[in-house]
């Protein structure tokens, strides 16, 4: 048996016999799924292609009442969707660089299908890269040689207090050898005065006595004086150099006492240094985590200028052109997943409960006129919109095989819900019954002749009438002429 491509394709073969069946069958194909994805009007619209009419028995026949199933059904206008269908936007706005896709194509996930031009994206993303690099840097430099300059003050200030300690170190020894020099000029000075006492009272002995023993004695003592201003001399000089050190060593104390208030005023101008650093680095830090959300954000918007299709499937319109300003969202096509498909329809207010959920149906498709397609209600909207004037509610029906059902994404349809059905009545075609008033009637064949026969009716569809009086199984009745 020919697939259904097959079979357009063959029937296209006919009208063009220079191409070969093989060649027609995906031009068929091709043609079927565009024409599906055009626009169909809402419910009500008149349908592409109007399903052939019902064989209706020629006047004059006759039939043979017989028992049967009959339904009662309502009619509704519709269209045939994709179970997963999506729409394609771009999130933000600016002209169509390229379209990559055309209504009918296949697409894969994820493909790129349009391009936005990113010429002023891309230099969004430069200058925040260059702006995220510049406060990094200034980041890393920022307060560091004011940081170090204030340390080596310190330092410096330190090893000043290092210097002063050796030296006062240094006069403290100083001071304690100039002390012992001290008191050994003392007790010289001390000795030189007790020489000079004893010269003098050995000098007053021999005086007057013998002058020459005399004269020895007095220069003996004059020596000794000389010896002894020499020791006062000595001492004096020791002291001299005492008080000097002395001085010296608290020239130094002072020195290291101020260098310990300058160090201490160093090295709280270096806490103060490295806490308005760290108040820096986090203010920085603050700026960088600003400016690295901006690169992100830049380099997300330059990306969203590329749209790729959110699903696997068919491009079922494409509406923008390359040169086209977009605005952000706006619709410019959309693809359908042909696997599974499903049917909308609106129903008017006054017909709405007529209708339920778990509703079988019938669908015929404008393409495939003679084929019928079940299908059950699985969805009604809980309120009204308005269409051409009138209330409508929108309901959604699944195919119930929606694998045989042609990929006819959008293509127009007839549904017929079956709203009563009754089994093993008596049915006759519905143009055997006529109506004289209120009365109605068959014609009722006996014997080879023709009368009248009374009957009350039932359900009827678009073919047959229930009869529910007046005429028994089995009986045979005429059409009308």
């Amino acid at each position: 048996m020919l697939s259904r491509w097959q079979e357009w394709g063959k029937s296209l073969s006919i009208l063009f016999p220079r191409l070969g069946l093989i060649s027609l069958v995906p031009a068929a194909a091709a043609i079927i799924l565009l024409a599906g994805c055009n626009l169909f009007p809402k419910s009500q619209g008149e349908p592409t292609f109007t399903p052939p009419p019902t064989p209706t028995p020629a006047p004059g026949t006759l039939i043979t009442v017989k028992k049967g199933s009959i339904s009662d059904t309502l009619k509704v206008r519709g269209k045939v969707v994709a179970a997963n269908e999506a729409v394609l936007s771009f999130k933000n706005g600016g002209y169509v660089k390229a379209i990559y896709v055309a209504p009918g194509e296949r697409v894969q996930k994820d493909a790129l299908v349009a391009e936005l031009d990113t010429s002023d994206r891309e230099f969004d993303v430069g200058q925040a890269q260059y702006e995220l690099q510049s406060a990094q840097l200034e980041v890393d430099r920022s307060r560091a040689a004011e940081i170090s300059q204030a340390q080596i003050r310190v330092d410096n200030s330190k090893k000043k207090t290092e210097r002063l300690d050796i030296q006062i170190q240094a006069t403290n020894l100083q001071l304690d050898v100039q002390s012992g020099e001290i008191e050994a000029a003392r007790a010289a000075a001390d000795l030189q005065k007790q020489i000079v006492d004893s010269a003098w009272q050995a000098y007053q002995t021999i005086a007057y006595q013998n002058s020459e023993a005399s004269a020895k004695a007095l220069a003996n003592y004059q020596s000794t004086q000389i010896a002894a201003k020499d020791a006062d001399l000595r001492l004096t000089k020791a002291l001299a150099g005492l008080e000097t050190l002395k001085l010296t060593k608290q020239d130094l104390d002072v020195q290291k006492a101020l260098n310990a208030q300058d160090t201490a005023i160093l090295e709280q101008a270096l806490v103060i240094a490295r806490r308005d650093a760290q108040l820096d680095a986090s203010m920085g830090q603050a700026k960088i985590a600003n400016l690295k959300a901006k690169l992100a954000r830049e380099q997300r918007r330059l990306a969203e200028m590329k749209l790729t299709s959110p699903l696997t499937g068919v491009v079922v319109s494409a509406d923008a052109r390359v040169g086209d300003r977009v605005e952000p969202f706006q619709i410019i096509g959309a693809v359908a997943d042909p696997s599974v498909l499903r049917v909308e329809a609106d129903v008017l207010q006054a017909d709405i409960d007529k209708v339920s959920i778990q509703q079988p149906a019938s669908v015929t498709l404008d393409a495939y006129p003679s084929d019928r397609y079940p299908a059950v209600v699985k969805e009604i909207a809980s309120q009204a919109s308005l269409w051409q004037g009138k209330n409508v509610y929108e309901i959604r029906l699944d195919f119930k095989d929606s694998s045989k059902v042609p990929a006819t994404i959008r293509m127009g349809a007839d549904i017929s819900l079956v709203t009563k059905r009754k089994d093993n009545v008596l049915l006759v075609p519905k143009v055997a019954v006529r109506s004289d008033g209120s009365t109605q009637y068959v014609e009722v064949v006996e014997d080879g002749a023709v009368r009248r026969q009374n009957v009350e009716t039932g359900v009827s569809s678009e073919s047959d009438t229930e009869i529910t009086s007046g005429i028994k199984e089995g009986q045979v009745i005429r059409i009308p002429g």
